[in-house]
């Protein structure tokens, strides 16, 4: 396989591609919203899982979720416990809270940290 780097250099996707299209919108659901409900995380959930080949189950505390990714879009730091939590809200999936949390704060992505202590992270992947 050649270099990442250079193969993404020569990929070609067409403007009109559906995550071309749709990124924009979903990141404009959020930007418009100043405070998060528990509703917001059922629709951001169900916009994220349009993108997965997974059928979404919610589950869990949706008002938690929904304090959780208001505190990412405030700029405040996430810790494991609480990405945990969301992860247990959107079908038990890191990605799909990850991709949630990307749009909920997608300029504060590299800013806002999910902090894993060390101890604690082989117990989150297992």
């Amino acid at each position: 396989m050649r270099n990442v780097f250079e193969l993404e250099l020569s990929t070609k996707i067409p403007a009109d591609n559906s995550y071309f299209v749709s990124y924009p919108h979903l990141l404009k659901y959020f930007t418009t919203k100043s405070l998060l409900m528990a509703g917001d995380v059922v629709c951001g959930a169900h916009m994220v899982y349009g993108w997965m080949p997974t059928i979404l189950e919610l589950n869990g505390d949706l008002e938690a979720a929904a304090q959780t990714l208001n505190e990412a879009k405030a700029g405040r730091d996430i810790t494991a416990q609480k990405i945990t939590k969301v992860a247990a809200t959107i079908n038990n999936s890191f990605v799909g809270a990850s991709k949630l949390l990307h749009f909920v704060a997608p300029k504060d992505r590299h800013k806002n940290k999910i902090t894993f202590s060390t101890a604690r992270l082989p117990l989150l992947l297992a």
